[in-house]
């Protein structure tokens, strides 16, 4: 509800903005197919559909087409969502935000409960921390996927972590969260991977728990190699081509297109256009950026001839909080070499010279509680034969890979904080696998005369 009054009054004049907006209004039109070809409603609702019904019909949404350019970051399935919402909801768009508050604070339950074992005492400080944590609260109290991305891996932390208790539904609960991750973000589910494989294969030896985990790092690396060698399936040429996507999306600028190329002029030019519903119309002859489907980068390329018409695309505003991140420019040694700055871009960011909205303070003031958390678990931790081997390499592998992701790929400190934000829930994991709660009291202790 925060972020939603934040995206109506502070962002825009009273009307809804941002990606809550995209993706409720896109569902909108998306039901609406329904009252027109229930036919059309059910191949769209489960399947793409192909590109002559898509633009009959979607023509005026604004992500749903996005997902054929980001088969990893599926737009389309919390589009789905809320068109199926709109038959209950009659468009309300509370009605929308209170399944997705509802949805999230699910899997924060599921989330605590898989742990709350591992707690012998302060388990209502646990609980209130996560459903008051800032970022948490506010990511999650509107339309956004990070309501169904904690839905999501609760339902799959709580199936695992009961899997061993005979019950079909703990295996429904599994495969529920394995769907909703992969349509969600499915990059959480492929830190989600590597981390799952150590808490299996390491065992309660600290020493040689170490020796094996670095073995399997060098091996890591040595695979990132030998993967940018593939056609498909690329980690290296998917992280460089995020990186130029968000870097576009950090400068702004307004994106149109015809049957063979996009196109892209700067925000500031686009008084050289008018837009006329789902295209837009040169005013003059304009210089413009541009790729060919398939291509990665944008080029310059010969001026355009005044009165050509295209299709609009999007139109992104330049980020406040944009900055440059060291490129990766498809050779994996440099995601390698640079992977400390972007560690400690996610971890530390935003920092007080950097521009942003008020926001940025809260978010200042969050991350050195992380820290101030940090060097508590680390003052009071366990003796290392007693330190959870498996939850701490666990969480410590999903925050390294989960971090280097986000920070190689994302140029923008607002988006930053908002993608890091799930990975608060991993961060409790690693804290509860070194903290030695006998070690803490809340209460003064009594000096014996």
């Amino acid at each position: 509800m925060i972020l939603t009054l934040i995206y109506t009054y502070y962002y825009s004049d009273g009307e809804l903005s941002g990606d809550t907006a995209h993706y409720f209004n896109d569902g909108k039109i998306l039901n609406q197919v329904f009252s027109e070809s229930p036919q059309d409603y059910f191949t769209l609702l489960f399947d793409s559909g192909d590109q002559g019904l898509v633009e009959s019909r979607l023509h005026d949404t604004e992500h749903w087409t996005r997902s054929e350019l980001d088969q990893f970051n599926d737009n389309r399935f919390i589009i789905r969502i809320n068109s199926l919402l709109s038959f209950i909801s009659l468009d309300v768009f509370f009605v929308h935000m209170l399944f997705f508050i509802m949805a999230s604070f699910l899997g924060l339950i599921l989330f605590y409960k898989s742990i709350e074992d591992f707690i012998p005492k302060f388990k209502k400080e646990l609980f209130l921390l996560l459903i008051l944590y800032p970022s948490l609260l506010f990511w999650t109290s509107s339309v956004l996927k990070e309501s169904l991305l904690i839905l999501g891996f609760g339902m799959l932390i709580y199936g695992i972590r009961f899997f061993s208790i005979k019950s079909s539904w703990k295996i429904i609960l599994i495969i529920l969260g394995l769907f909703i991750l992969m349509n969600t973000k499915i990059y959480f589910l492929f830190c989600l991977i590597p981390a799952l494989f150590f808490y299996l294969i390491l065992n309660s030896s600290w020493k040689r728990s170490w020796i094996t985990y670095s073995l399997f790092v060098f091996l890591g690396v040595l695979f990132l190699g030998w993967n940018s060698t593939f056609e498909k399936f690329n980690i290296t040429k998917y992280i460089s081509q995020k990186q130029r996507d968000f870097n576009l999306v950090g400068k702004g600028g307004v994106y149109f297109m015809d049957e063979q190329n996009f196109y892209r002029i700067e925000y500031k030019d686009q008084n050289t256009l008018i837009k006329d519903h789902a295209y837009v119309v040169l005013k003059e002859d304009t210089q413009v950026e541009v790729k060919k489907f398939g291509e990665l980068e944008y080029r310059i390329d010969s001026v355009l001839p005044k009165d050509s018409r295209f299709k609009f695309y999007s139109e992104q505003e330049p980020s406040l909080s944009y900055f440059k991140v060291p490129e990766v420019n498809d050779h994996w040694l440099n995601i390698v070499l640079y992977s400390p700055v972007y560690f400690s871009n996610v971890l530390l960011m935003p920092y007080p010279w950097q521009s942003g909205s008020i926001l940025k303070w809260l978010n200042m003031i969050e991350n050195v509680l992380l820290l101030l958390l940090l060097f508590l678990v680390l003052k009071y931790r366990k003796k290392a034969g007693e330190i959870d081997t498996k939850l701490f390499f666990f969480s410590l592998t999903f925050i390294l890979i989960f971090y280097l992701i986000i920070g190689a790929t994302t140029p923008v400190v607002g988006a930053i904080v908002r993608y890091k934000t799930p990975a608060f829930l991993i961060w409790i994991l690693f804290f509860l696998s070194i903290i030695d709660f006998k070690r803490i009291t809340l209460k003064p202790q009594k000096h014996k005369k």
